[in-house]
């Protein structure tokens, strides 16, 4: 018996099939990977950060912003376009601008992603735009850029700390990005970024610092994060013991 013809695929319709291999490698991918950092794993976000301040709507939103900064609040600004012009990724400022990069890059980062738990978080940093918070989830507190540190220097805790339960405990704190966590007692609480709430718990560690174990939002991966309280007014927080890049005080 003669075996039947097959056309070889024209020039199309291998392009289509690479294009196929592709997109299927990259959902396998995203299935394999739980968190936002290690779904971006490959991606050259920091490049794709360049395209930020060549947006005319960032441009102008970045305009109406800068003349109401202090001057090292502009200075800071200024440096942190120079830096994304040249592919070093986004910086912290402290300004408002953080906002606008921060919701400029997760929606330039949403087609590169395909699992739901990443969209999910991605969508919520577009919405409300918490520049230090991207980051973190990005590089999961491990970035050996400046991206999280020009604004407070990580603090490293080597002996024990006291901690004042009062000072947190039935209290909302706030951090510099917008997030508010909401401690309870009896080691429960309440964080919240913009629309998206989520429950956490908290124990106090040996070392003094206190350990917050929940999510990003309802549908996003478990994570961990550590918060040295200095005082009823001072915190500081990060996902790693000995990096706490991040600012929190009481409203």
């Amino acid at each position: 018996m003669n075996s039947p013809h097959v056309t070889p695929p024209g020039p199309w319709q291998r392009g289509i099939l690479c294009m196929l291999s592709v997109v299927l490698i990259a959902f396998g991918t995203a299935a394999e990977n739980s968190s936002l950092g290690k779904t971006l794993t490959g991606v050259d976000w920091k490049k794709l950060a360049k395209g930020i301040p060549d947006d005319s709507e960032f441009q102008s939103s970045v305009r109406g912003i800068f003349g109401s900064l202090t001057p090292e609040g502009q200075r800071k600004v200024t440096a942190a376009i120079n830096g994304l012009r040249e592919g070093r990724g986004p910086t912290v400022t402290g300004t408002p601008v953080d906002t606008l990069v921060a919701k400029k890059l997760a929606k330039a980062l949403g087609p590169l992603v395909f699992d739901p738990d990443s969209k999910n978080t991605l969508v919520a940093f577009e919405a409300n735009g918490s520049l230090p918070e991207l980051m973190d989830s990005i590089t999961g507190g491990k970035t050996a850029t400046s991206a999280t540190k020009p604004q407070t220097a990580s603090r490293t805790t080597n002996a024990k700390q006291a901690v004042d339960l009062a000072w947190f405990v039935d209290k909302t704190w706030v951090s510099d990005s917008g997030t508010k966590w909401a401690f309870s007692e009896g080691g429960g609480g309440e964080k919240a970024f913009g629309n998206n709430k989520s429950n956490f718990t908290w124990r106090v560690l040996k070392s003094g610092l206190v350990e917050v174990s929940g999510r990003d939002t309802p549908q996003s991966p478990p994570r961990v994060w550590y918060v040295q309280f200095q005082s009823e007014s001072e915190a500081s927080y990060g996902t790693a013991e000995k990096n706490l890049p991040n600012k929190m005080h009481q409203p």
